[in-house]
């Protein structure tokens, strides 16, 4: 109804739409640089990372890398945790880890040939010891401890 208050009021209106877009572009500007100072951390702690990686783990390269992560992957990492990490103790860690299974997978192979020993000898299993072998044992103890047989003789029915 008031032309002069209509025109004050658009002027206010225009003044405070401009301050909002200062605003806005400011913000933007300033988590532009937030990224751009991110990514720069981020791609030091990379370089870092591969030169801690070339020295802890022989023939480090781009392949292994690959592989490794295709295996983190495969044992259910996901892709995206799998590209942004960067602990050279993670890939320290996975390189074991992945070792142990590709050895395990190659030792598995031969066991599992044709023409491949019957017997394998695990760790932690013993012998067993026939019935025969162990009275044999027994009366080399007996006779040790009446003093009839000598230390040497003793040391022969020691087992490993």
């Amino acid at each position: 109804q008031d032309p002069q208050a209509y025109v004050e009021n658009k002027r206010f209106l225009e003044r405070y739409q401009a301050r909002k877009q200062e605003l806005i572009a400011a913000q933007q500007r300033l988590q532009a640089e937030k990224e751009a100072k991110e990514q720069e951390l981020y791609k030091e702690q990379c370089v870092e990372c591969v030169n801690v990686l070339k020295k802890a783990i022989p023939n480090w390269d781009e392949p292994l890398y690959q592989s490794l992560m295709q295996y983190a992957i495969d044992l259910g990492a996901s892709e995206e945790e799998v590209l942004k990490e960067n602990r050279p103790s993670i890939f320290i860690a996975l390189h074991k880890a992945y070792q142990f299974d590709k050895g395990r997978d190659k030792v598995m192979a031969k066991i599992n040939r044709p023409g491949a020993p019957k017997k394998v000898v695990r760790p932690g299993v013993k012998n067993p010891v026939s019935d025969a072998e162990a009275g044999k044992r027994a009366k080399a103890a007996q006779a040790y401890a009446k003093g009839k047989m000598s230390q040497e003789d003793a040391f022969r029915f020691l087992e490993d």
